[in-house]
């Protein structure tokens, strides 16, 4: 995979930036003696309790995630946390609302696991996390159980090891996407668009094979310095004089913007889940604050970050609402 500050300056260059409630026991008390009805009840009193446990150890194993992602907010390479969040509490509540409403997303194997794996790995690094960090972000990764085809939204779904598909970067991320095989090394190739570097809505797999078309077969993109010898052969940078190098121009800055800025091109984003609102197509756009949850909206990303735009049932409009998409289940 390719690492996360190359990523950022690599798609700032090309002009594109790139969170289960376990089910919860339903008991139907019944019997029509004294006897079965404290039974009844006992098992009632024991559903509930671990239903309750459950729900305290989601919101526990969330709150710890949270913490680790957003502890270094301000101080890290951490460009989409200030894009998404005022400050590191609206970051640390923000990750832990998305982690304790999508856990429970269909397909994936071990989810509270995965959580606190993922919290594990991020505690681990030294300064502090840098870059993105989705839900389900271990090291290790059990695949999922959707087979390919099937709507999702996070890898972790997917029997083939990906969810495949996203848009250019916004508040709203992940995307939707469907479930697909993970390309692998050595799969054949010719020059078909995306047979060895699926984009997964998560960015796990955004660029880290190419397709050899002299070999016929997907490899993995070289370090910088790394000999090369066709141009899309490098994870960062071009290949000149057969050597993987940094382009002259370098990568683009991202500058983020404060609220009421002026919001114009591609190197400068608005931050603190702010969007940038136009009201004309020629004129440059202003950083707004976000829609509440309820109010009407007509796009991404003009919800802020945990909530999204999306068409309300019997309404020919959309609204801000923190439901997950209906393509993550």
């Amino acid at each position: 995979m390719r690492g996360q500050d190359a990523w950022i300056a690599d798609c700032s260059a090309s002009r594109r930036m790139r969170h289960a409630w376990l089910a919860l026991l339903l008991v139907s008390c019944g019997g029509n003696t004294p006897s079965s009805t404290f039974q009844s009840d006992a098992a009632v009193d024991t559903a509930n309790d671990t239903a309750v446990d459950s729900a305290a150890a989601i919101s526990a194993a969330c709150a710890a995630r949270a913490r680790e992602v957003c502890r270094g907010f301000g101080s890290c390479s951490d460009l989409f946390q200030q894009m998404w969040y005022v400050d590191k509490d609206a970051c640390a509540a923000g990750e832990q609302r998305i982690c304790e409403r999508d856990i429970t997303v269909p397909g994936v194997v071990d989810a509270l696991g995965q959580v606190e794996a993922c919290t594990k790995d991020l505690a681990s690094i030294p300064a502090c996390p840098r870059g993105l960090a989705f839900l389900f972000c271990a090291k290790a990764r059990p695949r999922g159980t959707l087979p390919d085809g099937t709507s999702c939204m996070y890898d972790e779904q997917c029997e083939g090891g990906i969810c495949a598909g996203f848009g250019p970067a916004s508040l709203d991320f992940p995307k939707c996407g469907h479930c697909a095989r993970r390309p692998q090394e050595g799969d054949p190739c010719s020059d078909k668009k995306d047979e060895c570097s699926l984009a997964s809505t998560t960015l796990r797999d955004a660029g880290d094979l190419t397709c050899d078309k002299v070999a016929g077969k997907c490899v993995a993109r070289l370090p910088l310095g790394a000999s090369c010898s066709f141009a899309d052969a490098c994870s960062f940078g071009t290949c000149t004089d057969g050597k993987c190098v940094v382009p002259p121009t370098g990568g683009m800055e991202i500058k983020l913007l404060p609220k009421g800025a002026a919001c114009e091109g591609f190197t400068e984003v608005c931050s603190g889940g702010q969007f940038c609102k136009r009201t004309s197509t020629t004129e440059a756009g202003v950083c707004t604050d976000p829609y509440s949850g309820g109010e009407r909206c007509y796009g991404p990303s003009q919800c802020g970050h945990v909530n999204r735009c999306a068409t309300v049932p019997g309404e020919a409009l959309s609204r801000c609402t923190d439901a997950r998409p209906a393509c993550a289940g």
